[in-house]
């Protein structure tokens, strides 16, 4: 009797206690994996929305960066607004053949020096086409040297009252002064080699000449300022910014154009990404009610539209003159999908509460699975 009572101590798990300690086990993992899946789906969906909107931010910085600068160093007085650019250097010549997508649908020819222009998109609901700003301004030079002329030995030098001011390599737009509108403009640099002579810090006999960097099929500059009636030299520093911005929407990135070619990493006649995750790019003009207000236009308005302010004429110089600010809706995009839906339409600027300036996108099924974050700016323009 002792021997079975303690065999019966021993005994094992019956097959109706194993099974429903491995269910009461299942369950556990299940329950454990489904919370880990919904934590997961949450923090990516938090992950992807503070993403949105840190790309919203730098974005708009870069882009508020850029509008502030437009206009700078370019005197409207001057009649430098409205004339044709022109650009020689080293290797690459401007205009270009066509401009890089998403900027393809601007002709580079006859491509006007002003301040700030937009071509405005297609707003209708589905469209998925954004605006692009065209911002030329200089870096900070501070001479304009007036009744220039080319030095009469036949090389790539003008002859100035005075060059102080100007620095090797910086920009210098060649442009007639006179009351001549529209006519062509060339933006040359100053020749790395050129120096001003200092003696215990103090400048020296500055130079009555200016060399520039020969451009590719420039010719002579007596050629180039033979139709330029008073010929004015104006330092644009030694990183102008002549720039389109805009947004690829297949790529969805912010996308810079430099007109100059200096931000592209050596590889002529391409375009640099500044941003990710960029949904859409939309702007008003700011223009001066005459009040001490601001009165908002859309950029397809008649009168406003790109081809109205690059005209090189006295009406478009005096609408360019009148716009004192810009206003821009920048959409970005998480990365992943949502678990949710997002609202069928994003609304811009309803803020102004002109029904005629709201922009409605109205999204398909796919894209409603990503989330959006809008974010609008107004951006003064002090130069103009």
């Amino acid at each position: 009797m002792r021997a079975h009572g303690k065999m019966r101590r021993h005994r094992g798990f019956t097959l109706v206690e194993l099974m429903v300690g491995l269910t009461i086990g299942l369950l556990t993992v299940l329950i454990i994996t489904e919370v880990f899946a919904v934590s997961n789906i949450r923090n990516r969906q938090i992950a992807g929305s503070n993403d949105a909107q840190q790309v919203a931010a730098i974005a708009s910085y870069q882009i508020g960066n850029i509008l502030r600068q437009a206009g700078s160093n370019l005197l409207q007085s001057s009649n430098v607004w409205g004339c044709t650019l022109q650009v020689r250097k080293g290797g690459y010549t401007h205009p270009p053949a066509a401009f890089p997508d998403p900027f393809s649908l601007l002709s580079p020819v006859g491509l006007r020096v002003t301040p700030i222009v937009i071509r405005g998109a297609d707003t209708t609901p589905g469209s998925r086409e954004s605006d692009i700003v065209l911002a030329m301004g200089g870096s900070g030079g501070t001479s304009n040297i007036f009744s220039a002329e080319p030095d009469s030995g036949g090389g790539y030098e003008f002859v100035v009252e005075n060059s102080n001011g100007v620095l090797p390599s910086d920009y210098l737009l060649i442009a007639d002064t006179s009351t001549v509108l529209g006519e062509d403009c060339h933006l040359l640099q100053v020749s790395s080699s050129f120096t001003l002579a200092y003696t215990a810090g103090r400048l020296d006999n500055t130079p009555k000449s200016i060399p520039l960097e020969p451009g590719v099929g420039l010719g002579s500059l007596a050629a180039m300022t033979a139709t330029m009636t008073e010929t004015g030299l104006f330092n644009l520093g030694a990183v102008p910014k002549f720039y389109l911005l805009g947004v690829d929407p297949l790529k969805m990135t912010l996308t810079l154009y430099d007109l100059l070619q200096d931000r592209n990493n050596g590889t002529l006649g391409s375009a640099i990404t500044l941003g990710e995750n960029v949904f859409l790019l939309r702007v008003l003009y700011g223009v001066d009610s005459g009040a001490g207000g601001l009165v908002w236009h859309s950029p397809t308005e008649t009168g406003w539209a790109f081809s109205d302010l690059q005209a090189g004429t006295i009406a478009a110089t005096n609408s360019l003159q009148a716009i004192k600010a810009l206003r821009f809706a920048l959409v970005t995009r998480t990365t992943y999908p949502s678990s949710d839906l997002s609202p069928t339409t994003i609304k811009l600027f309803s803020s102004l509460g002109v029904a005629d300036l709201e922009q409605t996108i109205t999204l398909t099924g796919a894209e409603r699975r990503y989330r959006y974050q809008v974010y609008e700016n107004v951006v003064p323009l002090f130069n103009i």
